[in-house]
């Protein structure tokens, strides 16, 4: 069951902006992650919106897509469904990625969630990741609300897409990394693996009229010598967990910036 997340999880930051929390664990009225949190001109890590340059090293050929739906049910009220996809065999190039999440995409949305493109339903992808701790239901664990098991153990291009056509993005500001995780702790990890851009809506079909943008997940980590190579999933001191903000506006008599605020892993939990 989807949990909103509603009014009362919204925190004022410094200026003019608010803060959801995710709701995996920690109540967002709980939430301490408005401190420092970065801003475009100040990456914490590898800056989000600028060219790889630190990452050219390590190739990308992501395992996966991964779809994010940001949806604004009710007045102040988003909802976050996502699930990983396995790429379409013979085509992991940019250009087949993003004409992959656009056919998810246009398949979901109110009332049908990105779970029900499991293999075997009338509109099923060929691949799509299952959580393995659902015991013996057969229709759970495909996709997750909130970001709850937001965490990667491999390469993966994630499509965020918000939808609703009043939303509203600005460049160089699509994406920050913060010190701080949702229970208040100074312990997040710099951003060594995530580069952001935004697809231009002129690239979108006419049936989805909200904005999107696209995220490299390389999954590295930065070595003592200051270079970057692949994470690896199976050795625990290699586990990050990132303080990962997205950034949009909404309407509103004044535009209202918004931080949506999860907690991600890269390798963080291992899966998928």
């Amino acid at each position: 069951m989807e949990q909103g997340i509603s009014r009362r999880g919204l925190m004022a930051v410094a200026g003019a902006s608010a803060v959801l929390a995710s709701c995996g664990g920690t109540s967002p009225s709980d939430d301490k992650s408005t401190v420092g949190i970065a801003g475009p001109n100040n990456p914490y890590g590898i800056n989000p919106h600028a060219p790889p340059a630190a990452l050219t090293n390590v190739a990308f050929a992501p395992d996966y897509v991964t779809v994010i739906r940001i949806d604004s049910p009710g007045a102040w009220r988003f909802t976050a469904n996502h699930a990983s996809f396995g790429i379409d065999a013979g085509n992991n190039t940019p250009e087949a990625r993003l004409a992959q999440a656009l056919r998810i995409l246009r398949k979901t949305g109110p009332g049908k969630k990105l779970g029900t493109l499991r293999p075997g339903t009338p509109d099923g992808e060929d691949r799509i990741y299952r959580h393995p701790d659902h015991g013996n239901d057969p229709n759970a664990g495909y996709d997750r609300d909130d970001f709850r098991d937001f965490a990667f153990a491999s390469q993966h291009e994630l499509f965020v897409y918000y939808d609703n056509p009043d939303v509203t993005l600005q460049a160089g500001n699509l994406l920050s990394f913060s010190h701080f995780l949702v229970n208040g702790t100074d312990r997040a990890d710099e951003n060594d693996s995530f580069v952001v851009e935004r697809v231009p809506d002129a690239q979108l079909p006419a049936s989805l009229k909200g904005k999107l943008i696209r995220i490299k997940n390389y999954n590295t980590v930065k070595a003592s010598d200051g270079t970057f190579r692949r994470r690896d999933p199976k050795v625990e001191s290699d586990a990050a967990r990132y303080s990962m903000n997205f950034h949009f506006t909404v309407p509103a008599s004044r535009p209202i910036p918004m931080v949506l605020d999860p907690d991600v892993g890269n390798g963080y939990g291992g899966r998928p």
